[in-house]
């Protein structure tokens, strides 16, 4: 059990501030500029972190690690860090397909029927 894979995790964490810095990264990350793997950082995540450093150099391979709920904000706020903007997957995600409309999307990472149910919600959100 280690801290320091806390802090590996902490240090990773892009910690948006503000709108303009959510709309900076959305856009970013919606440029056609190869493959990027986004990641949350939530409780869990900092529970099997604490214990397995390959889970925390998994999480911490991310090109973008996002802060994802209060138990992540208060443990930041703990190590004295300005924890941001929560985004979670169940609201950023979402805000993001949304700005996404129109584009390809690759579904991956999950078990049927899981994986197919995402894919009929992105299809009537108008992604093909």
């Amino acid at each position: 059990m280690s801290l320091s894979n806390w802090r590996t995790i902490f240090d990773k964490l892009l910690l948006i501030e503000d709108a303009t810095q959510e709309e900076d990264l959305t856009a970013s990350l919606l440029a056609p500029r190869g493959v990027k793997i986004l990641a949350f950082a939530n409780a869990h995540a900092l529970n099997m972190a604490w214990s397995s450093r390959t889970f925390t150099d998994h999480l911490a391979g991310a090109d973008i690690l996002l802060r994802d709920g209060i138990g992540v904000e208060i443990a930041l706020r703990m190590q004295q860090v300005q924890p941001g903007l929560n985004l979670n997957g169940t609201d950023f995600i979402p805000a993001l397909l949304c700005r996404a409309k129109g584009k390809q999307l690759a579904v991956w990472g999950t078990q049927q029927p899981w994986l197919d149910r995402a894919v009929e919600r992105l299809r009537a959100m108008g992604h093909s």
